[in-house]
């Protein structure tokens, strides 16, 4: 069922853009379809774009006419003059928001498209007081050098310092756009229509000429397409080369063009609507550039199924995965690039994989949602926090890198939770894949989630950085992986609220594997009591760490995790509680323990042996072990020494607990 909402939302066009260029360059049926997803959706009631054409009016007109735009959009144009003087463009950028006031206070919600003229947005929102959502599609001071790129940069951050939230299209944009403010800045990819860019059959060997097999490159005709390069490297390995678009290297592409080898063709531009069925004549489609941002001709040639052909630098090494999503060069050489057209020509079909990539991740409704969820925070639909969760009673703390596909249901089992009066303080650690950006959803469509992003510092240090943020006087721990019982929070913080001298509190867990099976028994229990803890303390770790609840001054004093120990860190800090209070397991099975080829305890499994026997030596060294402690900590010592087949023999025979 469509939702209604009262949203007027406001798109301020990068500068010197116009809705001509739009349709001119080929851009328009691309760029319009998230407003018009917005309002067939009814997620926002109108939408107005600021444009930078004088024209642009008359030119919606006809479009609403021809049934290439929605009615719903409605155009302020620029004024004529300022396209008649020099540098109109940059004098209209700054008066936009004066001369268009009255337009811009109807709006309950501004935006801009790229950093460039994104200053009027920012401009619009100090004069209106109305939110402003300010989105870039790349990094524009990394596309400039010397003081150029100096003076970029100070408007980009100037910007994103005056916003009231931003967004980009990758992960490693964020770094990039304001080192220090990521916490305002959220990961937003571009959307495909995938409705519009299907797979068609491809013929590997069969082109329109029949004289030679020919590759595809979409985009601007510059140096950061790296054209010459694959020019090369594509003729090197007998293959043609057909550009679509336009740019600066026009003409120098048209000297390369006359040169010997396999014809290269510039074919112009083309609209967006006509891109899927010039996809489709090609087996093979080229993006080999220096850099990019999140590239939209690649992921629309992954949702057509195309096999493509990538350079391995930020923005694509991101979405071709070599051998399965597409194939990688080396780097950036023309031999690198024949080189990987060759693997590309004999290897495995990567259309499939790429398809659902595209369609997982990049598909026009998912990304339409997220930024209306976005919007609705920003004006305050969204429902506040309440006052009750700046003192939360349970402060649950997840730490994460690369998290998926895991992550979401791990989430979804903590916020399902029967008790309400809770936080979850999420520390993403460096993740490079899609986790930022599902994170920073999730926290804007649930206001008990606090999403932080870090470089990745490891395990150890993210816990200490939650724990800084956590405000409950209770501590919950989850893994990305794990799950967690609906009642689990409730039951673990009323037991705590009654057993006042207990600092640690666990419980039983069951085993499931990647694919959420039960594991052989399934269910692990450990000890309950404290005095029979404190005899397996030094043997083995008696706690699962995303099933127990500690009180948060008790470890803050403590000074936390030890950040000495890279693994079995949990291990230590509960040998080190155990020394200022007492610490219990609940019988109750309230969580689910998964195990998978990636969990790094499996991965690590001699660091982690050798991590617990630190752990272990610093319980007993304080109290008067017994034989059986002897002979575990002899059996651990042995799995880390002695050759692997060796080890396992002396454990079986030293076999204790």
């Amino acid at each position: 069922m469509k939702r209604t909402a009262p949203l007027h939302l406001g798109l301020i066009f990068s500068r010197n853009v116009s809705l001509a260029a739009w349709v001119s360059t080929g851009l328009f049926d691309r760029e319009k379809r998230i407003y018009e997803e917005h309002l067939e959706q009814g997620q926002v009631a109108a939408v107005t774009w600021f444009t930078y054409g004088a024209d642009d009016r008359h030119l919606r007109d006809r479009l609403i006419a021809d049934g290439r735009l929605h009615p719903g959009i409605a155009v302020c144009t620029m004024p004529a003059l300022f396209s008649r003087i020099p540098g109109g463009s940059w004098v209209y950028s700054v008066l936009l928001p004066w001369i268009h006031l009255t337009r811009l206070r109807r709006c309950s919600v501004l935006k801009t498209n790229q950093m460039d003229g994104a200053w009027a947005g920012c401009l619009a929102h100090q004069l209106t007081h109305r939110p402003l959502f300010l989105r870039t599609g790349y990094t524009w001071s990394a596309q400039r050098a010397g003081w150029k790129r100096r003076l970029v940069t100070w408007v980009e951050r100037w910007c994103v310092g005056r916003c009231s939230l931003a967004s980009v299209s990758t992960t490693d944009q964020r770094g990039l756009l304001a080192p220090g403010r990521a916490q305002r800045i959220l990961v937003l990819p571009n959307y495909i229509d995938t409705l519009s860019f299907i797979p068609q059959i491809q013929r590997l060997h069969v082109t329109p000429t029949g004289e030679y097999r020919r590759a595809v490159a979409i985009g601007r005709l510059d140096v950061q397409k790296n054209l010459p390069a694959t020019i090369a490297g594509l003729r090197s390995v007998g293959w043609g080369l057909d550009l679509v678009g336009s740019g600066p290297l026009e003409a120098e592409i048209r000297v390369l063009a006359a040169g010997d080898g396999p014809p290269v063709r510039l074919l112009g531009t083309v609209s967006n609507g006509r891109l899927p069925d010039v996809l489709h004549q090609y087996p093979l489609y080229v993006l080999c550039s220096h850099a990019e941002g999140l590239p939209k001709t690649l992921l629309e040639a992954m949702a057509c199924g195309v096999r493509c052909v990538g350079t391995p630098v930020a923005g694509i090494n991101g979405l071709i995965i070599d051998g399965v999503t597409g194939f990688l060069a080396r780097d950036t050489s023309a031999e690198a690039i024949g080189e990987a057209v060759t693997r590309a020509i004999s290897g495995p079909d990567t259309g499939p994989a790429a398809r659902r990539l595209v369609e997982q991740q990049f598909a026009l409704p998912a990304i339409a949602r997220r930024e209306w969820r976005m919007l609705q925070h920003l004006v305050g639909t969204r429902r506040r926090v309440a006052p009750a969760l700046q003192h939360p009673r349970v402060s649950v703390l997840l730490c994460v890198r690369n998290g998926l596909p895991f992550l979401p249901v791990a989430v979804e089992s903590i916020l399902r939770q029967t008790l309400t009066d809770f936080e979850l303080v999420v520390i993403d650690d460096g993740s490079i894949d899609g986790t930022p950006a599902w994170l920073d959803a999730c926290a804007l469509s649930d206001h008990r989630v606090r999403v932080f992003h870090q470089a990745n510092t490891g395990l150890t240090r993210a816990l200490n950085a939650g724990l800084q943020h956590c405000r409950g006087p209770y501590v919950a721990r989850m893994d990305a992986d794990d799950l967690a019982h609906p009642c689990r929070l409730a039951l673990q913080a009323t037991w705590l609220d009654q057993h006042l001298d207990h600092v640690l509190l666990g419980s039983a867990y069951h085993e499931i594997d990647e694919h959420g099976t039960a594991r052989g028994p399934s269910r692990v229990a450990f000890a309950t009591l404290d005095a029979d803890i404190r005899r397996l303390l030094g043997r083995l770790n008696p706690f699962f760490h995303s099933a127990v609840m500690f009180r948060r001054e008790s470890v803050l004093r403590l000074g936390g995790y030890d950040p000495t120990f890279r693994l079995a860190q949990d291990y230590d800090l509960w040998v080190r509680l155990a020394r200022c209070g007492r610490v219990a397991n609940l019988p109750l099975v309230l969580a689910w323990r998964r195990f998978s080829p990636e969990m790094l305890s499996i991965r690590s499994r001699r660091r982690q042996l050798w991590h617990g026997l630190r752990s272990r030596s610093r319980w007993l060294a304080r109290s008067a072990p017994t034989l059986v402690d002897v002979v575990a900590a002899l059996r651990d010592v042995a799995q880390v020494a002695l050759p692997q087949s060796l080890s396992t023999a002396l454990r079986r025979l030293l076999r204790v607990g």
